[in-house]
């Protein structure tokens, strides 16, 4: 009897766990298929890969980034750039709470301690002075 008791209870939370997988699997479908995975990834890696050129360098910097990250909330700390979807999370003060599944996070190298969240960056301004960071948010059109 037990063994038969034990194949009820294994059969109903697979059960439950192919309801949530199927739940999901649409929203994740979509976004894999128009392309949006392969945005926030792209900018986490950009982003990144600016930050770890700018750590490295001994000389102050300013770059202007045109990122277009409408509809994003991108969070810098810990050597990590997190691209999430607002679909998913909420941004609540500098706090993000909720779980994208289809997180895009990219990890930098830079002694210097980066902590920024914002809601849909457009434009970046990334500046080093004397080895201090300073990122701020731009929104308006792009300058030639």
């Amino acid at each position: 009897m037990k063994k038969r008791g034990d194949l009820i209870t294994i059969s109903v939370i697979i059960v439950i766990l192919a309801v949530v997988v199927a739940l999901m699997l649409p929203k994740v479908a979509k976004d894999k298929a128009t392309g949006v995975v392969a945005l926030k990834t792209a900018s986490a890696r950009d982003i990144a890969l600016n930050l770890n050129v700018m750590c490295s360098s001994p000389y102050d910097m300013k770059e202007r980034l045109i990122i277009g990250l409408e509809g994003f909330i991108l969070e810098i700390s810990d050597n990590r750039v997190n691209v999430y979807d607002r679909d998913y999370v909420r941004l609540d003060g500098s706090k993000i709470s909720g779980k994208d599944p289809t997180i895009a996070s990219y990890p930098f190298s830079c002694q210097s301690r980066i902590n920024f969240v914002v809601d849909s960056p457009k434009i970046l301004v990334i500046e080093k002075k004397e080895g201090i960071f300073s990122i701020t948010k731009e929104n308006d059109k792009a300058k030639a």
